[in-house]
């Protein structure tokens, strides 16, 4: 017996929103690393778009990060052709190189 695709709804495009907070120092956006995986019902993870060193790299055919918007600290991924298969908890990292220090802890007593 012949399995079917799972159906195409075409041309449908699905944008799935991730904001971040933009840093005092701006950074080239080509220094941001932006990661976009899935989980699917059956509990598989999977790579869908990676950005690292200013190059995407497409996991799933037809993700897409926004440069543009990647500028306005919006790495939003689109989804083309999206179809049933495509189903799951998309989640967004976005990975920025500045390093903040911070010494203040709760609940810690220091002496100097």
């Amino acid at each position: 017996s012949l399995k079917s695709a799972p159906p195409t709804l075409k041309h449908l495009l699905v944008t799935l929103s991730c904001m971040f907070d933009t840093p005092h120092k701006l950074v080239e956006w080509s220094a941001l690393s932006i990661e976009w995986n899935m989980v699917d019902k059956h509990a598989k993870k999977s790579m869908v778009y990676t950005l690292e060193d200013g190059r995407a790299h497409v996991y799933k055919e037809g993700s897409v990060v926004n440069e543009t918007r990647l500028r306005q600290s919006d790495a939003s991924l689109q989804l083309h052709n999206v179809t049933v298969g495509d189903e799951g908890l998309y989640t967004c990292r976005v990975i920025n190189p500045l390093i903040y220090t911070d010494e203040r802890r709760t609940g810690e007593n220091h002496t100097v």
